[in-house]
């Protein structure tokens, strides 16, 4: 065995009943407050305050789940009226309402004025 470790032990021999209760019961429990003071201390801290965050969280999504609950589930449906309306806007039988031809007709229904340049000497002059 190393020396110290021999020193150490001839030194708790040494010592008298009343003080190697002290030593052997006094280190464990010195060992336990530092541990509790320098790690279960600050991770129970952090413990507390994430399940502060988390209650915080559930609250915010319960308010939500109650908004999203108040709100109707589908779109309301028009009156008779509107539908009517809507209806009639689509089909174009609405009075003021013309549905104009697209500007870009098939090919066949545009004129062309303009003949082909002819080549050679002729354009040329």
């Amino acid at each position: 065995m190393p020396m110290k470790l021999l020193q150490m032990l001839n030194r708790l021999e040494a010592l008298s009943l009343r003080e190697r209760l002290m030593v052997l019961l006094g280190a464990p429990l010195v060992l336990v407050v530092a541990g509790e003071l320098l790690v279960f201390g600050p991770v129970g801290k952090e413990a507390a305050e994430a399940q502060k965050q988390a209650d915080g969280q559930q609250d915010e999504l319960k308010a939500l789940s109650a908004v999203l609950a108040a709100q109707p589930a589908v779109a309301p449906l028009l009156d008779d009226d509107e539908d009517s309306d809507i209806q009639a806007m689509i089909l174009g039988d609405v009075e003021g309402i013309e549905i104009a031809p697209s500007e870009e007709g098939p090919e066949e229904n545009v004129e062309k004025s303009e003949a082909p340049p002819e080549s050679g000497s002729a354009s040329a002059r």
